[in-house]
C-alpha cells in the first residue's frame, strides 16, 4: 500500500497541535550529549548513551555535591525525579519559557552554542569516535577562559612539567 507522508515538525495534528518529540531530545541520528554547569564556573559534558533519569542520575552524582547544589534544567521528564534529591527548578522551553527569576540555563546553553559553533567553524563535521575528545577539548576552553595562560599550561600539562 501506499505510505503516508511524514509529517514536518512544523505541521499541526488533527488537534491543532505541533507535535511533540517523543524522545525529547534531538533526533534518532543524533548521538545525546549530557551537560553541567556551576555559575560562573566549570563545565562538564559528555556523550551520554541512554537519557533515562537512572543513567542521568549516576552521571550526576559523579559531578554535583548534591548536598550544596541548586539544580535548575529544562522541561526534559527524565529530570523530573531530581526534585527528590535535592532543590531542583525548571524552566519550559517546551512553552518558549526560558527564565523564571533568577533560574535560568543560560549558562550550559552558551556552552552548547560554543560547542556547536566550534565544531562547525573548526572541524566542519566529526565521527561519533571522537566526538568525546572534543567535547573534552571545549570544556577545558571553556574552563579556562579567564585563563591568559592557558597555552602556556596546555603545553605544561602536555610535557609534564
Amino acid at each position: 500500500g501506499a505510505k503516508k507522508p511524514r509529517k514536518s515538525s512544523k505541521d499541526k495534528d488533527e488537534k491543532g497541535n505541533y507535535p511533540h518529540n517523543p524522545r525529547g531530545r534531538g533526533t534518532k541520528n543524533k548521538t545525546s550529549v549530557v551537560g553541567m554547569v556551576e555559575r560562573k564556573g566549570k563545565v562538564f559534558a559528555k556523550i551520554q548513551k541512554a537519557l533515562k533519569f537512572k543513567d542521568l542520575k549516576k552521571t550526576a552524582k559523579e559531578n554535583i555535591d548534591f548536598e550544596n547544589a541548586i539544580l535548575i534544567t529544562d522541561d526534559y521528564k527524565g529530570y523530573i525525579p531530581f526534585k527528590n534529591l535535592l532543590p531542583h527548578f525548571t524552566v519550559n522551553h517546551s512553552a518558549k519559557e526560558y527564565a523564571k527569576g533568577h533560574s535560568h540555563t543560560n549558562s550550559i546553553e552558551g556552552f552548547w552554542s560554543l560547542l556547536k559553533r566550534g565544531i562547525v567553524g573548526q572541524y566542519h563535521s566529526l565521527s561519533d569516535k571522537y566526538l568525546n575528545k572534543y567535547i573534552t577539548e571545549f570544556c577545558y576552553k571553556y574552563n579556562n577562559r579567564d585563563n591568559s595562560n592557558i597555552f602556556e599550561n596546555l603545553l605544561s600539562n602536555c610535557v609534564g612539567l
